[in-house]
């Protein structure tokens, strides 16, 4: 099952302001975490590249979480497993879902746009989904941390704070006492 081909409403009661948080990933002018205007975001190859890891982070955890629980009922067999790591976002599963391509023509592609590296993107938006879940949601650190395709709440920390500069918990306490100025949450 392909994230990407899911409705992003049909993620359910946490998934409120999440059609808000990807329509403002697909047309934003910044990238998250970039701090500005980035003369690669109009090109329409990086839009679609955006767009594609948008809606993957989306509905990664909800499809993770409903292959663990039809194994959890059924057994773990070679389909569930290989359906379960496909269902994870990293580079390669980002070429494959643009056009099938090969890693080394989307990290050429984004090169010549002068865009970070896939990696660096799929992590970014990781990130601008957590500030979006600590923002809007009542979920703990950890379990923001799984939605966002961390499984170590420690690492995610680790990973948050080196790009926002607080940790997810201030995040959300500045966000909540209007430390945040509006621009920055994403």
């Amino acid at each position: 099952m392909c994230p990407t081909n899911r409705a992003p409403e049909s993620i359910g009661a946490n998934g409120i302001g999440l059609a808000v948080w990807i329509s403002d990933m697909e047309q934003s002018d910044t990238f998250p975490s970039s701090g500005g205007t980035l003369r690669y975001a109009q090109a329409p190859f990086f839009r679609r590249v955006q767009g594609v890891i948008a809606n993957w982070i989306a509905t990664e955890w909800e499809t993770r979480e409903s292959i663990r629980q039809e194994a959890a009922s059924e057994g773990w067999d070679d389909a569930r497993r290989k359906a379960y790591d496909h269902a994870i976002l990293d580079a390669h599963t980002l070429a494959r879902a643009i056009d099938n391509i090969s890693l080394t023509k989307l990290r050429r592609e984004l090169n010549k746009l002068g865009a970070p590296p896939p990696g660096q993107l799929i992590r970014d938006a990781r990130i601008a989904h957590a500030k979006h879940l600590l923002v809007t949601g009542r979920l703990l650190i950890r379990e923001v941390a799984d939605r966002v395709g961390y499984t170590k709440e420690k690492a995610f920390t680790q990973v948050f704070t080196e790009s926002v500069g607080v940790t997810p918990s201030e995040y959300r306490r500045l966000s909540v006492t209007g430390g945040i100025p509006p621009a920055s949450v994403d």
